[in-house]
């Protein structure tokens, strides 16, 4: 309606020319068109549809900054002690707005009287707001800020001011954006590119002094700016998310000495910027007097967290001594850390295949069955950390102690009863993991295995995700039947519609099997030693595959033939500091292959170079085929 009346009294803008940075011939008369535009209700959206629906531009009426236009408090007298109030007076306004909408229309009636500052925490409050929409109702969609045409007004200012805006300003902008899903505008871009330039610009001036400056310093990123820069590049999909993860391990070892959980212990009660998680004992922790008061851009244990996360995420490995670092870090001050923080930790170094070490496992663990028991973890945290947890071995006496630990703690009520809240993946990622766990016996692996069992089709949508659950499921069945044959005759049967879909998904992995360089090499040296064999050979039900599968002579303790397992890098955890550590699907696969009348026999990739390079791998191989009960045939 507003835009009809404009356009009606000869008064309408030209969105096009605006956004361009071309001033509308009628500019001059844009102060008298403010008073229309400040008169719209808070309720008023300048929605893109209902314009399209009417034939005009969407922002037909409202004057937006143009190409060289700022806020005003940037370009007059922005040092003056009454601009100042002003822009204190709007900060204030916009942390109050408890809707978008409300906020939005600040915006639109003020966006010349703001500084940056107020442009940064118009973005930052606009992200908090849906996040915390989404938190009180849960599935709710966030904050679509495409929907809304004076969104174009913070894209503006956001674009305009990214070299005025300090380094956290800057980062709460590039984080807004990751969390509002919106960075597809018509500049996202190249502001994005440009803030990726100055944070890491201003990021490496600091790593060149002396001391890097503290967080009190916003010229300079914070390490947490830093790790949240990551986060949203990451969360973005962003090219750039891998040059922030580089400057992040630069410059980590200048903030880790002064990691300090304590200022992560403050509960936040102020409706701004409550961040608190539901139904968890960290919702209701207090700040003692003893306890630091929380400080921005602190090294904290969401900095340690995010940056995991994104490593994670990227599948990009930040070097063993950055990793073993943090883990020493985290162990250290575990109980500190949120339930989605851990989770976040525990995963990433499952996804990196790195090895935290024995004692940072341990004190995982320990945790992770501290919080089970008081019942502090979600479906989606639970099910994660488990899976996670099983991924790596347990194969001397004090780790199995340690496992033992978390797994009795996984079978109080607390924990079993929260099965019934567990969606499919959950499921999945649960029971897998504790199969691999070996915790066939445990009150939880049969909640879950009950809980899939009655499973209907129609409540689970299959897709790429779900697959990847089915096929876990499966794995968990097949490997029940393995290893504990009587535990899993007594499991309720998968839906016969999960079970032939999950059945038919591992027949063809099994078959998309592929012969590698280590496999063909080693397939030489047989040859070379005269001993029978074949290549990816299929077992009698099609649900394995050996890499190398050599005969056996009759009556050889129950075993049909020998299946030489050649373990690439891509079979152990990736950090050599802990030497050569097996994930534990290699044992997964071999208890698989041993139920099929297989007797594994391992060469490792690292060992199998080694043996080359002295010249001895075929004595090597030779000895390790005759202690299996293979005849060699040359001598």
């Amino acid at each position: 309606a507003l835009a009809t009346a404009l356009a009606g009294a000869g008064r309408r803008l030209d969105a096009r020319s605006c956004l361009s940075g071309v001033s509308p011939p009628c500019a001059a008369r844009s102060t008298a068109w403010h008073a229309p535009i400040c008169a719209v209700p808070s309720s008023g959206h300048f929605a893109h549809a209902s314009f399209a629906a009417s034939g005009t531009e969407p922002f037909a009426g409202l004057p937006l900054p143009d190409a060289g236009g700022k806020p005003r408090g940037n370009t007059h007298g922005a040092s003056g002690a009454g601009a100042m109030r002003g822009f204190v007076a709007i900060n204030k306004r916009i942390i109050q707005c408890v809707d978008a909408d409300a906020l939005l229309a600040i915006v639109a009636n003020e966006w010349r009287e703001m500084n940056t500052v107020n442009v940064a925490t118009a973005w930052h409050r606009l992200a908090k707001l849906s996040k915390q929409k989404q938190k009180r109702k849960r599935g709710a969609s966030r904050f679509d800020a495409r929907s809304d045409a004076r969104m174009q007004i913070l894209e503006r200012l956001a674009f305009q001011n990214v070299d005025a805006f300090d380094a956290m300003n800057l980062a709460n902008v590039v984080w807004s954006l990751a969390v509002l899903d919106h960075h597809a505008f018509n500049s996202s871009q190249r502001f994005l590119r440009r803030a990726c330039e100055r944070i890491e610009s201003a990021a490496r001036r600091g790593m060149a002094m002396p001391k890097y400056p503290p967080a009190t310093d916003k010229t300079f990123p914070s390490a947490q700016a830093v790790s949240n820069c990551l986060w949203a590049f990451t969360t973005m999909k962003h090219p750039l998310a891998h040059a922030l993860a580089s400057l992040l391990v630069e410059i980590t070892p200048k903030f880790i000495k002064e990691f300090d959980p304590e200022t992560e212990a403050e509960t936040r009660t102020d409706k701004t910027c409550d961040d608190r998680r539901f139904g968890t004992a960290a919702a209701t922790e207090t700040l003692s007097p003893k306890k630091k008061k929380k400080t921005g851009g602190a090294f904290v244990a969401q900095t340690i967290s995010n940056q995991l996360w994104c490593f994670g995420t990227l599948r990009r490995h930040p070097g063993d001594a950055h990793l073993d670092a943090l883990a020493r870090a985290v162990a250290k001050h575990v109980t500190h850390f949120k339930p989605q923080e851990l989770t976040n930790v525990v995963w990433a170094y499952a996804a990196l295949a790195h090895y935290p070490g024995d004692e940072c496992m341990c004190a995982f663990e320990h945790e992770i069955a501290r919080r089970a028991k008081k019942g502090e973890w979600n479906p989606q945290n639970l099910s994660t950390l488990v899976m996670a947890v099983a991924s790596f071995p347990h194969d001397d006496a004090a780790s199995r102690a340690s496992l033992g630990v978390l797994m009795r703690a996984l079978d109080h009520d607390e924990v079993v009863t929260n099965v019934a809240k567990f969606n499919f993946q959950d499921l999945a990622n649960a029971a897998f993991g504790v199969a691999v766990a070996g915790g066939f016996a445990s009150r939880l692996f049969a909640a879950l295995w009950e809980r899939v069992s009655r499973l209907e089709r129609d409540g689970v949508k299959m897709n790429a995700e779900t697959d990847s659950g089915a096929l876990m499921l499966y794995n968990a069945k097949l490997l029940a039947e393995a290893v504990a044959p009587r535990r899993a005759r007594s499991l309720p049967p998968l839906p016969a519609w999960l079970e032939t879909q999950a059945e038919a998904l591992w027949t063809k992995q099994a078959e998309r099997g592929t012969v590698s360089e280590f496999q063909r090499d080693v397939s030489r040296r047989l040859r070379d030693l005269g001993v029978a064999h074949s290549v990816e050979a299929k077992t009698e039900d099609g649900k394995m595959s050996a890499d190398i599968d050599i005969p056996l002579p009759e009556a050889n303790s129950g075993h049909l033939s020998v299946a030489l397992e050649c373990d690439g890098p891509s079979h152990f955890c990736v950090n050599r500091t802990m030497g050569a550590v097996p994930l534990s699907r290699n044992g997964v696969r071999d208890a698989l292959l041993g139920a099929r009348g297989k007797r594994v026999v391992v060469v490792p990739w690292d060992e199998w170079a080694v043996r080359e390079d002295e010249g001895v791998a075929e004595a090597w191989l030779r000895a390790r085929l005759e202690a299996a009960g293979v005849v060699v045939g040359i001598s």
